[in-house]
């Protein structure tokens, strides 16, 4: 079941591995369910993120970062610092989802 987060957005929970978990996930040579069950909690709200997407992530042939990007916001949300040319930064979320950094070390 989602966690409160998720559940704003859907009933089910996507499993989020750790790189630790990753390997026994993808493992071609597990075959009981017993042992992925432990892997299949909820993540902590604070690691989640939910923002507005392109509808490029609706198409299944589209496979890339431009899935994942931050729609545009419309002129009119610009903040004051944006609209004067002044740099704006990436929160560590966007970095994490771009891939720079990693969410789980």
């Amino acid at each position: 079941a989602a966690n409160e987060f998720m559940a704003q957005v859907h009933h089910r929970m996507p499993v989020i591995l750790s790189a630790e978990t990753e390997p026994l996930w993808l493992d071609p040579l597990t075959e009981t369910p017993d042992t992925l069950e432990p892997l299949l909690l909820p993540a902590p709200p604070e690691l989640l993120d939910a923002r507005e997407v392109s509808p490029t992530v609706n198409t299944v042939r589209n496979d890339g970062p431009d899935c994942i990007a931050a729609a545009p916001l419309p002129q009119d949300a610009l903040t004051p610092a944006s609209s004067t040319g002044q740099a704006l930064t990436l929160s560590q979320r966007e970095r994490e989802l771009n891939g720079e950094v990693r969410l789980f070390s």
